[in-house]
């Protein structure tokens, strides 16, 4: 990276969950760095192009969201040094974009993955059989469940947080198979297609790109069992959400667990009248502290790009690198 001259943070828009002051404690902590002394944080596009047109020798931290639309600012590319896009999705970002790049993006899926992993292990052990609190004894001494030692499962994509559920599974002896064709390194578990009626449940935890959209489909279902367990909180796409209300619709012992959806905000409509739904709207990665930490992953990734010799980033950031997401031409 180019280290000289001065730099502005462009920082387009935030999410919807964060706190009303993140942009000023993003635009705090960011220019509190030594190496951005004298620099800039900006979200207006507008000012972006005529500080450029003062200064054409300023250079660009952008740091985007899964919203962000790429195509808006192909005039200042050649500006930009370096891209930070602290979210876990990043199918807004084309292949032919990250490939063309001549500066690193950097992906903060890190960020979330345990707060993704959380929230699914609570989806799954809530499938089980949800806890029958009461303020009162009974009598009956009753817990409906079922007994996860005997539950097969199949976890699609063997990422950050696949990799944690696999783990989790080993450790509590639960039965599971994988499901990710990119793997350098092929497990005994991994399975080369998906056939549903193997599984009680399937954990959706890879990425969205032309070969995984909608691999959750009307063929695949035909042959799932009619008590399948279904949780998606990695990207709406994976799934084909008609055939999927048709699937729970005629089986009522079936369950979904959805966070993410094809189209998004959504108003969820189209789910009413199924029993054997929940929805949340997009929150498996969010806790308490998210903004912080996503502050500090910005703050750290700026730091090493104007700080670190290339070849010490990279070897630091590998596995954030979008471009070694790219695996036989597909971004995974």
């Amino acid at each position: 990276m180019n280290t000289s001259g001065q730099f502005i943070i462009f920082r387009p828009e935030v999410s919807s969950y964060q706190d009303h002051h993140f942009r000023e404690q993003e635009e705090k902590i960011l220019l509190s760095l030594p190496e951005l002394k004298n620099s800039k944080y900006i979200s207006d596009y507008n000012i972006v192009q005529t500080e450029i047109k003062s200064n054409p020798n300023l250079q660009i931290i952008f740091i985007s969201t899964s919203y962000t639309k790429i195509d808006l600012y192909q005039e200042i590319k050649n500006h930009i040094t370096l891209w930070i896009h602290p979210n876990s999705g990043y199918d807004n970002l084309s292949k032919e974009f990250i490939e063309d790049a001549k500066f690193p993006i950097i992906n903060g899926n890190v960020i979330r993955a345990d707060a993704v992993f959380q929230y699914i292990i609570a989806c799954f052990l809530d499938s089980q059989g949800a806890i029958p609190f009461s303020p009162n004894w009974d009598k009956s001494r009753t817990f409906k469940r079922s007994y996860i030692y005997r539950h097969h499962s199949l976890i699609v994509g063997l990422g950050h947080i696949g990799s944690k559920l696999a783990s989790f599974f080993n450790l509590s002896g639960i039965s599971y198979d994988i499901y990710d064709p990119y793997l350098a390194i092929t497990p005994e578990n991994q399975v080369h297609e998906i056939e549903l009626s193997k599984y009680d449940s399937v954990i959706l935890s890879c990425g969205l790109n032309k070969t995984s959209a909608h691999i959750i489909n009307t063929n695949k279902l035909k042959s799932a069992k009619d008590s399948l367990v279904i949780i998606n909180a990695a990207r709406g796409g994976l799934i084909a959400e008609r055939d999927l209300i048709n699937f729970l619709a005629r089986n009522q012992e079936a369950k979904a667990y959805l966070d993410v959806y094809e189209n998004e905000p959504n108003d969820l409509s189209q789910f009413k009248g199924l029993a054997n739904i929940k929805l949340t709207s997009h929150i498996a990665g969010v806790y308490e502290n998210i903004d912080e930490q996503i502050i500090e992953f910005e703050k750290t990734a700026i730091k090493d790009g104007l700080t670190l010799k290339k070849a010490e980033f990279e070897l630091k950031y590998k596995k954030a690198f979008l471009k070694n997401n790219i695996i036989d031409g597909i971004l995974i």
